[in-house]
């Protein structure tokens, strides 16, 4: 993925550099664009996906990844969020923060506050998982509330309770 990524981006460099000498690769010329945009989009995903991967590769002995997500975030005040990855085994479920994201959409990879929203909730303490327009909502038995925005959150829920039944 990372190799077809940096060909597209390489491509949409040399078709915009062909550009100027009246030559298109492609007939259009919104094309350089295209193809740098879908090259950097394939970088994104290959590099994430390798960071799960890598966090999966770290699940204890007997524990067996089930779903993971390495663009969830977890709401941190008003108008700050922690984006991280957010892991379902099938013994927990895990969310471990990776960056800080203020009201201007700047991304803080150094923060102090990186890790504040970091949870690890075994399977058999989650209490209910529920779903809203923005958030996938757990509580636990003791009933704190961890709302994560992550895509697909119907899907998240149904694998928990899968996960739930399961382990019980």
């Amino acid at each position: 993925m990372k190799i077809a990524g940096y060909l597209l981006i390489g491509i949409g460099v040399l078709d915009f550099a062909l550009s100027w000498m009246g030559v298109y690769i492609t007939g259009f010329e919104e094309s350089p664009l295209l193809f740098s945009v879908i090259g950097g989009f394939l970088l994104y995903y290959a590099k994430n996906k390798d960071k799960v991967s890598d966090l999966s590769d770290q699940l204890p002995e007997g524990e067996v990844l089930i779903k993971s997500s390495a663009n969830a975030a977890v709401q941190v005040g008003l108008i700050k969020q922690e984006s991280g990855f957010l892991i379902l085994s099938n013994k927990r479920i895990t969310f471990t923060g990776t960056a800080i994201t203020g009201k201007s959409g700047k991304v803080d990879e150094d923060s102090d506050e990186i890790g504040s929203s970091n949870f690890d909730i075994p399977l058999g303490e989650i209490e209910s998982t529920e779903t809203s327009l923005k958030y996938l909502t757990l509580k636990d038995r003791n009933n704190t509330e961890f709302k994560v925005v992550v895509m697909g959150k119907k899907k998240w829920k149904n694998a928990i309770i899968q996960a739930i039944a399961e382990h019980s």
